[in-house]
């Protein structure tokens, strides 16, 4: 979701799309990225400003108004391999990572690189600001904790196993949930240590596990939409997707606690309730 209230999605046909959810998701602005394979990823920045990352290595930032837009920046090879996700840092900044490199950048013109790391033994697809400390945290079956100011290394969770599709949620002020694979886990990022690991039967794969406002656990997984009971995995409630698409993501509706919003592969928007 945008900060007016719009939905936003990306896709493989190098289009950024943004949606009033109000009027039965009419379509308020298409932005033609021609960002060559597609945008991998995008996030709204704190000054209200759009940027997409691709597949051709390159990020551009767009600003919005209510129905029209305007590529700000474009930054091409701004990483040596395809860029897979980017997103928001506090104090006007920006983040994305490609393979096993971390980038960090002012997310306003020239946008100049601040910090790269590169210590990672595997490929990173997810980066997460903690809402409350100064601390972000990578994961690529490791989860590194890193200094929001300084970028050095506050600890490391081994063993936390992900996959290309993965979600992170936090819970409080020391616990995360994380979800990738056919796994789960509740981790303490303080202590950096895993508190809770669950195993999820007869769902080949969990992709953005999330909360819902009565404090359920949502996931996805085998064209199927599931509520969890617990951490241990245990599955009470499915809903199986009567067209068999392959959901990529899911979110909340801010305006309705017992509906939500999927995406899938074949290019469709729903919404469901439950």
């Amino acid at each position: 979701f945008l900060a007016d209230g719009r939905l936003a999605s990306c896709s493989n046909d190098e289009t950024i799309k943004i949606y009033d959810i109000k009027n039965d998701y009419k379509v308020d602005i298409t932005i033609p990225t021609e960002q060559t394979g597609g945008v991998t990823s995008f996030c709204q920045l704190d000054n209200g400003k759009i940027v997409s990352c691709s597949k051709d290595k390159s990020l551009k930032i767009w600003s919005i108004t209510d129905k029209s837009y305007k590529c700000e920046l474009t930054i091409p090879n701004a990483q040596d391999e395809e860029i897979v996700f980017v997103t928001g840092f506090p104090k006007d900044r920006m983040a994305s990572c490609s393979e096993k490199k971390l980038v960090i950048r002012y997310s306003y013109s020239p946008c100049e690189t601040i910090m790269t790391l590169t210590d990672f033994e595997y490929d990173l697809n997810n980066i997460f600001v903690i809402k409350g400390k100064d601390l972000f945290v990578t994961w690529c079956n490791k989860i590194k904790i890193w200094n929001l100011n300084t970028y050095t290394l506050e600890g490391e969770i081994k063993d936390v196993y992900d996959s290309h599709q993965n979600g992170i949620i936090q819970l409080d002020d020391h616990r995360l949930l994380l979800g990738g694979g056919k796994r789960m886990y509740v981790v303490d990022f303080i202590k950096c240590e895993i508190l809770q690991e669950a195993q999820i039967e007869n769902y080949n794969v969990i992709i953005v596990p999330m909360l819902t406002r009565d404090g359920n656990m949502l996931g996805m997984g085998n064209h199927s939409i599931f509520w969890l009971y617990d951490i241990k995995g245990n599955v009470y409630e499915a809903m199986e997707n009567e067209k068999y698409y392959d959901i990529n993501s899911l979110c909340m509706l801010k305006i309705d606690d017992h509906k939500f919003i999927t995406c899938d592969k074949e290019g469709s928007i729903r919404e469901w309730e439950y």
